[in-house]
């Protein structure tokens, strides 16, 4: 399989670190309930899959997010789950570093509604997410 970085975008407080929490739990991860923060990996369907989620972007939290990404592209995950702002440092980083590493990047949005349940939302997002895992693991043709 071509080796993807998947990054979920949206701004502040759309379901971004929910729904890769929620992903992270379906593949196995165990149970975390932390909605900020998440910087791990496992293995699903032997292969190595890494998810990374930081809170507001600040200086530090951009240092951060870029070591951990060159981390675990330098690793070799097979697919690398990100969040992002709309724009910025973040979004710029997850382009370079997927060059310079030789992955593809599939840029998704939330799934946010004002007036929808959002817990519901982010599960299905996260449902969603989990059989694009699947096709790309699988090697099946997604274009």
């Amino acid at each position: 399989m071509k080796k993807t970085i998947i990054a979920l975008y949206g701004r502040a407080n759309e379901g971004k670190s929910s729904t890769l929490i929620n992903l992270y739990n379906l593949m196995g991860g165990g149970t975390t309930t932390n909605i900020n923060d998440i910087s791990t990996s496992l293995i699903y369907q032997a292969n190595k899959i890494a998810f990374i989620s930081q809170s507001d972007p600040t200086v530090e939290i951009f240092e951060t997010f870029e070591f951990d990404l060159r981390t675990f592209l330098t690793n070799n995950c097979n697919i690398v789950f990100v969040t992002s702002r709309t724009r910025g440092k973040i979004v710029h980083v997850i382009d370079e570093l997927a060059n310079e590493f030789g992955y593809n990047v599939i840029w998704l949005s939330t799934l946010f509604s004002p007036h929808l349940n959002t817990t519901i939302l982010n599960d299905l997002h996260a449902n969603y997410l989990l059989n694009l895992s699947n096709t790309l693991i699988f090697n099946q043709k997604i274009h």
